[in-house]
């Protein structure tokens, strides 16, 4: 039969023994074939670890140079739309458009009330002239405002598709970073609860057996003996009366 027996126990450790008629030669036998086995399982776990680290290498590379692409086009965006802060820039249009809208009718009726009432020259040139002014920057105003109302979706999209791509990186990066760092390390598949030692009781044959056995074979060669010599005793009272 085999000398080697294998069986995993209720905790879910695997228990190895090796029988041979030299103790110290069992001893490293199943030391080595421990061995083996870790050597097989530290292979098995270091291709799979290499195979995950090259997808991350290339999936990183892949989001970097995607995400250098998101960022040349919000620049694009940005600067074709005049927008450098989607937030901030919209709430001070806003406030700038009431506020100018108001100047202008403001003017518009200082202008209105002073010729009605044929007042200096002077001043009514120096309100039409800021009037005009201010017309301007309104009509400037307004043509921003409709750059950012045209540009805003876009950027907002590709500022939300850059803010999650950047996340996913960062991830990818660090996930990366410690599967290397595990690759690098030297952490055994294989963690030994106890060595094989050289044994001191032989495993076979047992004892017992050879005591049933030695007893078992005494109890027939006594039967044997007490038939035959019953059979002698019968075969010499024959021959006597015989005779």
């Amino acid at each position: 039969g085999k000398l080697y027996n294998t069986k995993k126990t209720r905790y879910d450790a695997i228990d190895l023994a090796v029988e041979d008629t030299d103790p110290a030669f069992a001893s490293n036998m199943a030391n080595e074939a421990r061995a083996k086995v870790n050597e097989l399982a530290m292979k098995l776990i270091r291709n799979s670890q290499k195979a995950v680290i090259d997808g991350l290498k290339k999936s990183v590379a892949d989001k970097t140079t995607y995400l250098k692409f998101l960022n040349d086009s919000l620049y694009n965006l940005r600067k074709r739309h005049n927008i450098f802060n989607t937030a901030s820039q919209g709430e001070a249009y806003g406030t700038s458009i009431v506020s100018l809208e108001g100047k202008v009718q403001n003017l518009s009726s200082q202008v209105s009330l002073l010729k009605k009432l044929d007042g200096p020259v002077d001043s009514i040139n120096v309100l039409a002239a800021k009037l005009a002014g201010t017309r301007n920057q309104l009509k400037t105003l307004k043509q921003n405002i409709k750059d950012y109302n045209e540009g805003y979706p876009s950027i907002i999209s590709i500022e939300q598709e850059r803010k999650e791509f950047n996340n996913q990186l960062l991830y990818d990066k660090e996930r990366l970073s410690k599967l290397e760092s595990a690759y690098s390390s030297d952490i055994e598949a294989v963690h030994v609860i106890q060595q094989a030692e050289v044994p001191v009781i032989k495993s076979r044959p047992k004892r017992s057996f050879l005591v049933i056995g030695a007893a078992f074979l005494s109890f027939v060669l006594f039967c044997l003996w007490v038939i035959l010599q019953d059979q002698f005793n019968n075969n010499w009272k024959e021959q006597f009366r015989d005779a």
